[in-house]
């Protein structure tokens, strides 16, 4: 669905009365985890006119997906001017590797890009946010390796050899081996896990156990 966005104070000229509109479309296919379409958030009155409807702000952000990332109805104009200054920020921060450029048309799973990566606060000049390592990795799409902001373009080590874990347990030593074909309700196997920085020594890291 195309629309008009209502345009923002910074979209206007002191020398122009009337500012033009942009316009909007909202994300193809997007729909919160219960169903609800961005035409649903119209329908039942959730959002107007670029705006969550006063009493309506809970069913947004990450638990409802980001309706105001991805319907015109409830912001997606608003979302997308704000991007592109925050993209140029990152490239400038000091510790973002010189002609480090983000992946054209990268989003995780749930709309966000690499500039609402910056402008949210998850990540800054090429690290994670404290207490926002959750939002990396395989379950939203790796960011780290996307954005500049998040480190994509600064050295790694290689990922650990595939092996499995010692375990004392009773004086003794116990082979433990990953259960066959595992993975999270997001695609993420027992190998993302450690090679994402979420486990490590048979427990989570500190900051990722949510």
């Amino acid at each position: 669905k195309a629309a008009r966005a209502p345009c923002s104070p910074s979209a206007r000229s002191v020398r122009v009365v009337a500012c033009l509109e942009m316009v909007c479309a909202d994300v193809s296919g997007w729909a919160n985890p219960y169903g609800d379409t961005c035409v649903d958030y119209e329908s039942k009155q959730y959002c107007s006119r670029g705006a969550f409807t006063p009493g309506y702000e809970w069913t947004g952000g990450v638990t409802y997906s980001f309706p105001e990332e991805a319907c015109c109805v409830c912001g997606r104009a608003n979302a997308r001017e704000h991007e592109s200054t925050a993209s140029v920020a990152a490239a400038n921060s000091g510790n973002v590797p010189a002609g480090c450029t983000d992946t054209p048309g990268w989003q995780n799973p749930y709309g966000n890009t690499c500039g609402q990566y910056e402008s949210k606060g998850y990540c800054s000049a090429g690290e994670f946010a404290p207490g926002m390592q959750w939002t990396s990795g395989a379950a939203f799409d790796q960011p780290e390796m996307h954005c500049c902001v998040c480190g994509k373009g600064k050295s790694r080590s290689p990922p650990p050899t595939k092996q499995a874990t010692s375990m004392k347990q009773g004086g003794g030593d116990e082979k433990c081996t990953d259960a066959p074909n595992w993975s999270n309700q997001y695609g993420a196997n027992c190998a993302s896990y450690a090679l994402d920085g979420h486990c490590a020594g048979g427990r989570f890291v500190a900051g990722h156990e949510r």
